[in-house]
């Protein structure tokens, strides 16, 4: 706890040096010559800074790369709750990013969909994906669905563009971080798993492979599945779940059906 309190008061002692410095005036140090207006110039027509006021600046400087430095610690590991704005909605997701992911060269990229009713904390919670991201040095993503729920083409949220929202969100990580765009990959349960299908689907040219949990692909979206990209597809599926069977059919929970 002391060294995380160490760099603020480092930085408050910066900043009141330089505040002190620049209420200072002292006289120049360097010849000068006057102007008629009395205003002290160099030969060269630069007004002349006196000794304190160019520590003062130099103080500046450091303060500012102190700061960078703060905040670059931030930006480059742990956990932070972020958002970004897709068709006028603000869609917030759960980002970790490894240690030292600014080191860090050609990443991985994963998303985790939660399901039906579900927050990203509880996926969160439920895979603990956390320390298998940090030991194979990978960046994780949480996304949250809007009313706890993803369009995933049988009908539910089905005014919300969650495809979009996911393209935009590879697009914004992929310009921030050091990701390999060949190393996105998807997996979901349940809503979000069907989710995860839809995105095989439709970005196939961003994502290389999905896993989906207790879910397959909807009718719908199979019929205007036309991806001319390879997508690799593992399906985690109970014998016996009794909300989406194995052997498809009908889902009488929400609409639609799937295959």
């Amino acid at each position: 706890m002391a060294e995380e309190q160490a760099i603020p008061v480092f930085l408050w002692y910066r900043l009141k040096t330089i505040h002190y410095m620049l209420q200072k005036e002292d006289a120049p140090d360097t010849p000068t010559t006057k102007h008629g207006s009395g205003v002290k110039l160099m030969p060269e027509g630069l007004i002349c800074l006196n000794k304190r006021k160019m520590l003062a600046y130099k103080h500046i400087k450091l303060f500012s790369l102190c700061l960078f430095c703060c905040f670059a610690a931030k930006l480059i590991a742990g956990e932070s709750n972020e958002s970004i704005t897709v068709k006028g909605l603000a869609r917030n997701y759960v980002l970790f990013l490894p240690t030292d992911t600014g080191k860090l060269k050609d990443v991985a990229l994963l998303f985790a969909l939660h399901g039906r009713g579900g927050t990203a904390e509880g996926m969160e919670e439920l895979t603990r994906f956390e320390a298998i991201a940090e030991k194979e040095k990978f960046i994780l993503v949480y996304p949250q669905g809007i009313d706890k729920g993803w369009n995933d083409g049988r009908g539910v949220n089905k005014d919300i563009d969650d495809v979009q929202f996911i393209s935009d969100l590879i697009n914004f990580l992929v310009s921030k971080y050091p990701v390999d765009a060949r190393k996105i990959y998807v997996t979901g349960m349940s809503n979000g798993g069907f989710m995860t299908m839809r995105l095989a689907c439709e970005l196939g040219n961003k994502i290389a492979a999905v896993a989906a949990v207790g879910a397959t692909l909807d009718t719908t979206i199979d019929a205007k599945c036309q991806s001319a990209f390879p997508v690799s597809v593992m399906l985690i599926h109970g014998t016996k779940d009794p909300l989406v069977s194995i052997d498809g059919g009908s889902l009488t929970r929400l609409p639609g059906s799937f295959s």
